[in-house]
């Protein structure tokens, strides 16, 4: 039988997966590219890097900045499986 101590595990394990998940920059179209929506961090306007940017509505650090009413659907990340 699940004792208390294993419920209590099991129920924080799962809240701290989902607060983990609801707290990290999400990924979203923006301009047919991929970008980060991050408060925190942005990457410099000039950057010609090929990964997804990170980009905020507006920025203090003169990072890149997008326009929110242009910002497309959220990317979906697809987890790998493991092969047997």
């Amino acid at each position: 039988m699940i004792g208390k101590e294993d419920l209590i595990l099991v129920i924080l394990a799962v809240a701290i997966g989902y607060v983990t998940n609801e707290l990290k920059p999400k990924q979203y179209i923006y301009q047919d590219r991929i970008v980060v929506v991050n408060k925190k961090i942005q990457c410099p306007t000039h950057c010609e890097t090929a990964h997804p940017h990170n980009v905020y509505f507006s920025s203090k650090t003169n990072g890149m900045t997008i326009d929110e009413s242009l910002l497309g659907k959220q990317v979906k990340i697809k987890k790998k499986k493991r092969k047997k």
